[in-house]
């Protein structure tokens, strides 16, 4: 056999060798980008964004060109942002990063979710500030001129509302209910009887954890997950039901269907 056959040869059998693992490396490397971009969406679904985010840069390891990957980091990048801006309590900066988030095609519908429900929680938010600021601002005045009840009543209008606790509005809760012990110490002085206007809460503590968890409860059930705001809600119908959220939500809808 002539040697340039036996070359041909050679050449044909490491094209097809090398042909062969490029294949199969190419269908690894595809296997191991959607691992990680399905274990980033399960990570965002439980909160846990920095984690997602290593996910999107293993993923962008194994496909560089991939513009969802891209995409996808992005937004999350720009949504931990906007949330650290509404721990900040800039809620009309945040809510306006939310929307343009909401707004990005082509990456995490998860995200774009996440940011729609998030806007739509801050502008309510920004609407009850405004009246919560108000209203105490009115109360203080009524407190300055000894008009001590009158006070209070106004207090009432923020100690009264149901999710008065949430981190959204701590800072008007707490000056809310030392405005109100400060009236109320006076009030005792004079000889009345007094009561808070929160004595009666029974929206006991709601921890992250807890909110996780009704979370992971809805979505293995494969329930809609509510915005935090009537999640806490659920959470404490269910206490006083003695139910668990799936069985709160199941009932509700068995009613509606009856209806």
């Amino acid at each position: 056999m002539r040697r340039w056959t036996i070359w041909l040869i050679a050449g044909v059998v490491l094209a097809l060798f090398f042909g062969g693992y490029g294949v199969s490396r190419a269908h690894e490397d595809n296997h191991l980008y959607q691992l990680a971009m399905e274990k980033a969406k399960q990570n965002i679904k439980k909160s846990k964004y920095r984690k997602a985010e290593l996910n999107y840069q293993d993923a962008l390891k194994k496909k560089k060109k991939s513009t969802e990957a891209k995409i996808s980091l992005y937004q999350l990048r720009e949504y931990r942002k906007a949330l650290k801006k509404s721990q900040m309590k800039e809620f009309k900066s945040a809510r306006k990063e939310f929307i343009k988030i909401a707004k990005i095609d082509g990456g995490s519908s998860e995200i774009v979710k996440m940011a729609t429900i998030k806007q739509t929680e801050l502008k309510e938010v920004i609407k009850e500030r405004k009246v919560f600021q108000a209203a105490y601002v009115r109360a203080k005045t009524f407190s300055r001129h000894h008009e001590y009840t009158a006070s209070n009543q106004k207090l009432a209008v923020i100690l009264g509302y149901g999710s008065i606790k949430e981190s959204y509005y701590d800072d008007i809760y707490k000056q809310a209910k030392s405005l109100e012990k400060k009236n109320n110490q006076t009030l005792k002085m004079l000889g009345y009887t007094t009561t808070s206007s929160s004595d009666s809460d029974d929206d006991q503590a709601i921890t992250p954890e807890d909110l996780l968890d009704a979370r992971e409860d809805l979505q293995r059930a494969g329930l809609p997950v509510k915005p935090d705001k009537e999640l806490k809600e659920l959470i404490v119908k269910a206490r006083k039901d003695q139910k668990t959220v799936v069985e709160v939500l199941q009932a509700e809808a068995k009613e509606k269907v009856s209806e």
